[in-house]
């Protein structure tokens, strides 16, 4: 996903159930497609995540990578049912309609 932000701030997110090294490699290739899309504006990009490994978080500090690490809040995992997970929030059921032929 890309935002803007007020600022004109330009963000280029990647959003995984759990986070781990792999990642690295995928926001900063999003991140430089981005920038070269974009003829080079600053980009920033973000890991949004409910949970990360260890090492995530020491390679982007120790390297300094600049990425944007966003702990998703719990209550998030039931949209779309993609986790398993039951949240306890109540939802309410949206029903289908059938299309035409």
């Amino acid at each position: 996903m890309r935002t803007v932000d007020m600022q004109e701030t330009i963000r280029e997110w990647e959003f995984k159930l759990h986070a781990d090294y792999s990642v690295l490699g995928q926001i900063l290739t999003y991140v430089a497609l981005a920038r070269k899309e974009l003829d080079f504006r600053v980009v920033r990009g973000v890991v949004a995540a409910f949970t990360f490994s260890d090492e995530v978080a020491l390679a982007n500090e120790v390297m300094n990578l600049n990425i944007e690490l966003v702990t998703l809040p719990e209550w998030m995992r039931g949209a779309g049912k993609v986790t398993g997970h039951s949240t306890g929030v109540s939802l309410p059921r949206i029903p289908q309609i059938a299309q035409p032929e």
